[in-house]
């Protein structure tokens, strides 16, 4: 169902929310869900003429169905780069999630979209009716939209706590940057905050998520460093993890989960709290 925010912003409230604002050229939508069932519904659901799709970062349930968005309307495509490339070759997140040719469980649409071809490259700061903000952490560049009534369709910049209560440990690419972004929309004027996941926010409501997304990255962090007093491979950080959050755990969720704990070593050993060393052939973590 398309629910009226403000003015000329919309979002389209389903299982994945996703944002729409009309200008005069038509109107701009803000991803395109999972596949092309959804964006068909999605697209009825606006009926109306379509200029833009914005896809804000290249994981397969923001960009699934826009390949028949583009086919049904004709609009242009935008993504950031890095997420461009990945929209257009699928095949680059399994993987990377791998680190080999992957295997059968991370070749479905929750890990590659459908690939689709992307007309420009979305940059930073003030367009023709709209501003974008460069927010990498959840993925190497993700982006979120500034509609001109104040709406931010934030993506999955952050979390609701129904989400981070459901997750426990969102999936994240890099936790200092994940930290920087989430400052930056602390820092950011806007009215309400639309989340792929969670749906739309009061600005109060907004703020209030993102401290609990930063506690949490920081619980974590700090989880991890105590643990590691003594060496462990990046496995058994999984395993106590797992144990600690009660994570779920299937074969596609474990490399995500992999690459979640990756990502918190990576930040934790730039801080000059960690360090890693090969003892007896095998890859060790230790905190400092």
């Amino acid at each position: 169902m398309l629910k009226q925010i403000s003015g000329q912003s919309y979002f389209y409230n389903d299982k994945i929310c996703t944002g729409v604002f009309i200008l005069h050229e038509g109107a701009v939508i803000v991803d395109a869900g999972i596949d092309e069932d959804y964006s068909r519904k999605l697209i009825n659901a606006i009926n109306s003429k379509v200029s833009k799709l914005i896809l804000t970062h290249s994981h397969g349930d923001h960009y699934g169905g826009a390949g028949l968005i583009q086919k049904r309307t004709g609009c242009r495509i935008f993504a950031p780069r890095i997420e461009a490339t990945i929209i257009e070759h699928p095949e680059i997140e399994p993987m990377y999630l791998y680190g080999a040719s992957p295997i059968d469980e991370l070749k479905n649409k929750f890990f590659m979209g459908k690939s689709v071809k992307v007309d420009s490259i979305l940059e930073e700061g003030k367009h023709d009716g709209f501003e974008v903000m460069l927010l990498p952490g959840h993925s190497p560049n993700m982006a979120a939209v500034l509609s001109q009534e104040g709406v931010l369709y934030a993506s999955d910049a952050f979390f609701t706590h129904e989400v981070m209560e459901k997750y426990k440990i969102p999936y994240l690419f890099d936790v200092e940057q994940m930290l920087i972004s989430l400052e930056r929309i602390k820092r950011a004027k806007f009215n309400h905050a639309v989340l792929a996941h969670g749906g739309l926010l009061t600005y109060r409501d907004a703020i209030t998520a993102i401290d609990e997304n930063i506690a949490r990255l920081e619980q974590v962090g700090e989880k991890i460093h105590s643990f590691l007093r003594h060496p462990n491979t990046i496995e058994g950080v999984m395993d106590h993890l797992s144990a600690e959050y009660d994570l779920y755990v299937a074969v596609g969720q474990y490399f995500l989960n992999l690459s979640i704990v990756k990502a918190y070593l990576t930040y934790l050993r730039k801080k000059g709290r960690m360090n890693c060393q090969i003892e007896g052939k095998r890859l060790l973590w230790k905190s400092l």
